[in-house]
């Protein structure tokens, strides 16, 4: 479990790989063929692939490094897995903050093309090749470090400073995205996203590994699906649809500029989710100096 938020955040790179490789991909189809062309060949990889881990890949053995007790018994019903999850108060805030984060980052990344196009006046040819790349290098580059320097931390000072480093990259990240939302130039744009995604990208590998951590042996990879769900339906359902509708709401006012406000709104709300990270430290430190 030492090393767990370091493995963690190279797992979740695959997140950030796989947004800036599928924008530069799909984004270069849509320059040249349109965006219905550009979403058949994305998707059909992803059908590819399915099929060749279904006909292929090897279930593995399950609780190897565990204890035969916990090994033995079987998988929870999944309403056990929600109460168990929920009165849990660290696994309660880790999971808010999570959703929450993935809420405004979904935001981002479903409109960021379409935005640096409208208000910045460049083509998608240019986010494909040129934003896409940096926003995969950059967000790779701070998964993998951030989660290295988590565990540390968690070594040095206890699992409680895990959530409150991440308390202090989007405390970093937040005022960013406002200059990055508000820049009126293109390279002002581009240096404070990357700045955006280089301190935001911080929060996966932690955050799961801190979820593990809390969950009982057995609940582990149910509490795991049950994160991604709610990340999945709260974060992807309602954060991209949220900015949709904020842009039409704003467009009477402010026109063309509309997206650039209604992305702004989405990004305030992430305070909401550095709180449920630093409640998360405290609660982690009042167990270190209970054990």
């Amino acid at each position: 479990h030492e090393k767990r938020s370091g493995a963690m955040a190279i797992y979740a790179t695959g997140v950030v790989l796989g947004g800036g490789f599928g924008t530069m991909f799909g984004g270069t189809l849509a320059h040249l063929f349109g965006w219905r062309i550009a979403l058949m060949a994305v998707g059909i990889p992803g059908l590819l692939l399915a099929l060749i881990v279904w006909l292929f890949v090897v279930e593995p053995r399950r609780g190897l490094s565990e204890p035969a007790r916990a090994a033995a018994q079987r998988q929870p019903p999944l309403i056990d897995g929600f109460r168990s999850l929920f009165a849990n108060p660290v696994a309660l805030h880790l999971v808010m903050g999570v959703t929450v984060t993935s809420f405004v980052g979904y935001a981002l990344a479903s409109f960021l093309p379409s935005f640096m196009q409208r208000s910045y006046g460049v083509t998608l040819l240019t986010v494909a090749l040129v934003l896409a790349p940096l926003v995969a290098i950059v967000g790779t580059v701070s998964g993998i470090f951030s989660g290295r320097i988590a565990d540390r931390l968690a070594k040095a000072r206890g699992l409680y400073a895990q959530p409150w480093l991440i308390v202090v990259t989007k405390s970093i990240a937040f005022p960013c995205a406002v200059v990055f939302y508000l820049a009126s130039d293109f390279a002002t744009g581009i240096t404070f996203s990357l700045l955006v995604y280089l301190f935001s990208s911080s929060y996966l590998g932690p955050t799961f590994a801190l979820i593990q951590g809390q969950a009982p042996v057995q609940m582990r990879a149910l509490w795991a699906a049950i994160t991604l769900l709610i990340i999945n339906f709260f974060g992807y359902g309602f954060g991209p649809s949220l900015t949709g509708f904020l842009s039409d709401l704003y467009r009477p006012t402010f026109g063309e500029e509309s997206l650039r406000y209604a992305m702004l709104t989405v990004e305030c709300v992430t305070p909401w989710a550095i709180f449920h990270y630093w409640r998360a430290g405290v609660l982690l430190k009042r167990q270190t100096a209970k054990g």
